[in-house]
Formats: structure tokens, sequence, C-alpha cells
């Protein structure tokens, strides 16, 4: 009724409830801005609450965790709530521990700030300890320096700082922002030779099985992108084509792309069958 222009009080009334409660349950759900009258003597509409999503697993819905907050203001045990929900009820307790709140103003479980909470937390991509943190960020390159594996910096942080949050670093984390480009950028400060003990500029992958590179693939032979010529870099003379794969939902289809790098001109062509080397090669020599 409110989103219709209703005040609160035809909306109190209309629900057989008190003026003053519907007020106090309207601020415990969406703050004090909300009394602020709209065109037609009701509400303003408020964009507080983050755009609905598509939630990926088992993450709690705005309807689920309203549902929450009115039970507990009822004084329901979060197993009731659960079963109310279809939740178990370790999900339930967790979620009202999560984003329970203390305050004076506003203290108890409420649905629209677990709501802000969890897009907060949801949030991708997250910024990196390794970037934000300077100190941090000038201990790992100071460590490294001194030929600390990133395994023993993780333990030489932990044996300084113990489990400070701030302090607290994974080794694959320092893996990644020397290894992976856009990943913390130590590169930008740091010698990838003299920033590791053996000097590798490549991970060394772990796997027992033979590497793909270009020995294993004799289509590729001669046409390595690092041996791709400037002019077809730079996109300066037509001619130059780049091929790619796209795969569709559940790897049940599969298209081969094909793209002119000056003109931007592209080709596809379906795999029906299987996505091996044969197919892949009748279907670009078809192409071409």
């Amino acid at each position: 009724m409110l989103c219709e222009g209703s005040s609160i009080g035809a909306a109190a009334r209309e629900c057989d409830l008190a003026e003053q409660t519907a007020r106090n349950w309207l601020g415990r759900f969406h703050g004090m801005d909300l009394f602020s009258t709209g065109p037609i003597g009701g509400l303003k509409p408020l964009n507080l609450a983050p755009a609905p999503t598509r939630r990926k697993g088992s993450r709690l819905s705005l309807e689920e965790r309203t549902v929450i907050m009115l039970r507990l203001a009822d004084g329901h045990t979060p197993a009731r709530i659960a079963a109310e929900i279809g939740r178990h009820r370790s999900s339930v307790c967790r979620e009202i521990a999560r984003n329970k709140s203390n305050g004076r103003r506003n203290p108890g479980y409420s649905a629209h700030e677990a709501e802000l909470a969890a897009a907060a937390r949801r949030r991708r991509p997250k910024p990196r300890k390794i970037t934000t943190h300077q100190h941090l960020r000038a201990r790992v390159i100071d460590l490294l320096g001194k030929k600390f594996s990133p395994r023993q910096i993780q333990q030489q942080l932990r044996l300084e700082h113990g489990m400070e949050r701030e302090w607290t670093m994974s080794h694959e984390t320092i893996y990644q922002a020397l290894y992976v480009q856009g990943r913390g950028t130590l590169r930008e400060e740091l010698s990838i030779e003299k920033a590791t003990r053996r000097g590798r500029t490549r991970r060394k992958p772990r796997t027992k099985l033979p590497y793909a590179g270009a020995g294993n693939r004799a289509w590729l032979k001669d046409c390595l992108i690092s041996q791709r010529p400037a002019e077809a870099a730079d996109r300066a003379v037509p001619g130059h084509w780049e091929g790619d794969l796209v795969i569709g939902k559940g790897g049940n289809s599969a298209i081969v792309t094909l793209v002119e790098r000056t003109s931007r001109f592209v080709m596809l062509g379906a795999l029906p069958g299987a996505r091996i080397s044969s197919e892949v090669i009748d279907v670009l020599t078809g192409l071409m």
C-alpha cells in the first residue's frame, strides 16, 4: 500500500494495526530516511536495496531474510524459522549471527541491512590485500628480496603478527601477484628472476600429465602468438586471422570463430560432433 501511494496511517488502519506499530516495523526494515512524503501523500520509493540478482547455490533471498526478521520479532526460534522457509537451521543461525546488530538505534536483525551486507561481501572482483595494504606489500617485497619463498613469507608474517586479519596472507596470493598479470602487479617493483629463488619466469606445473604445448600439437607449428609478426600485432595489414573456440552451456555445443584482425570480419563454424582436432581442422579448412 505504501508503494502504491498510501499514507502510513491509512495502511495501518487497513491492516488493523496501530499507526505507531506500522512505523516501528517500517523503521526497523528500511531505516530512518523512509518517512519522506511522496507526490500523492505516500512515501518516496527508495532504492536502498541492491537490484535483484540470480542467486547461485543456496544463497538467501531478501524475501527469506524478511521472514527471518519478522519471525525473530515474534519470538520464534531459528529452528522453527528454518522449517518455515525450507532451510537448515544452521543456515539461519549463521545468517542471524553474521548480520545481527547490537546498536542502540536499531538492535536486532534487519533484513534490509543483511541484504546490503551480503551484496557487499558478494561483490567481485574483490581488492587484494597486497594491493590495498601498503605496509603488507612492502614487507612482502622485503622478504622476497631476502630470498624467502612465498610459503616462508606466509609463516614469517604469522610469527610477526599472529592471526591479525590485516597481516594474514596465503602463499598462493603471492604466487599469483608474481606470475599472473593484474593480480597485485609485484612485477612492477620486482624483477621476477630476482624475486624467486630459481629465477623462473613462469610457474612449474605440478600435473604429471604431459605438457600440451606446441610440440604435441602439430597444427600449431610456426603459428605461435609469440612469433606473430608486428604487422599482425598492430592490425596494420589485412590478411591475418585469429581463431578461437566458443563452448555452449554444459559443453553440449561448440563454435569455431575466425576473426580477421584488421577489418574484424568474423566467420563462424559449427562443431556438431566432438571437439577433436580432426573435426576442428576440417571446419577451419572449410571456412578458409
